[in-house]
């Protein structure tokens, strides 16, 4: 007897985000990370799951932050371009 794997269709696509994997069987996991700029708006990051059928629900979206980088600029490391 053999068991049939469900197949979910290719994972949903989340603005400003990367996800983690392409894969689609039953029991994937896909792990979402907003961009850099970017934050979840009610975590870290999110997870989806497929049932071997549907994919279950993003529960956030990635929206822009006001944060500014403030990391060395290339004249506090020495960089000369002349």
């Amino acid at each position: 007897m053999s068991l049939a794997v469900g197949i979910c269709d290719p994972s949903p696509t989340v603005e400003s985000a990367t996800k983690n994997t392409t894969l689609a069987t039953g029991g994937s996991v896909v792990l979402y990370q907003c961009d850099v700029g970017y934050r979840f708006t009610d975590a870290t990051n999110a997870t989806i799951t497929c049932d071997g059928h549907n994919w279950s629900p993003i529960e956030s979206a990635c929206q822009g932050t006001s944060v500014q980088f403030t990391g060395p600029t290339t004249t506090d490391v020495g960089y000369n371009f002349q």
